[in-house]
């Protein structure tokens, strides 16, 4: 239908293996139809071709004659997980649009090590995010404040605690410190 986009793409090689793979390739490069799942439909039973069309990207692989069961639990399989990834790029472009509007600065630290940062932290701290993830927070912590650091991080009840980070630069930033226990 014009104007709807397609859920699912089966591409028939009926023994023109160029169109074939042209349409595959037309489809993968427009941005507006590359995240459609693409199912290859063909006489051709090699494992090797069939491995030739997963390795480029294709979603499935289906031989003829085909079995029309096991072809409709395919095709609906393909769309649902097309459905799914669609719901999580718009979760996480709404994700990055809050994460942008969020001025206070946030920090997610498991074991002692910063698993990810928000853009305001990085702004306040003077850091990238790739400088930050994955390094244990008590190094953004002045040596002056790494006793309150490790005792307020050993207590059950966190109570909101003033504490001096460390900029990479070597300058010092009070910040209010809260925690919260997400799982």
């Amino acid at each position: 239908h014009p104007g709807r986009a397609a859920t699912i793409l089966i591409v028939d090689d009926a023994k023109d293996t160029v169109r074939f793979l042209s349409t595959f390739l037309h489809v993968k490069a427009d941005e507006a139809t590359r995240d459609i799942p693409v199912v290859f439909l063909s006489m051709l039973e090699e494992p090797l071709d069939k491995v030739k069309a997963f390795r480029i990207g294709g979603a499935d692989y289906l031989t003829k004659p085909i079995q029309i069961e096991e072809a409709l639990a395919r095709v609906e399989l393909h769309i649902n997980v097309g459905r799914l990834q669609a719901q999580l790029r718009q979760e996480l472009h709404r994700y990055a649009i809050l994460e942008q509007a969020v001025f206070e600065g946030v920090i997610l630290v498991e074991n002692g090590y910063i698993l990810d940062a928000n853009t305001s932290f990085c702004e306040m701290l003077g850091a990238l995010k790739t400088e930050l993830c994955g390094r244990p927070a008590a190094e953004f912590v002045a040596p002056s404040a790494l006793d309150l650091f490790w005792h307020w991080l050993e207590t059950e009840a966190k109570d909101v605690i003033e504490i001096v980070l460390r900029r990479p630069d070597g300058s010092d930033l009070i910040v209010e410190t809260r925690s919260k226990t997400l799982m």
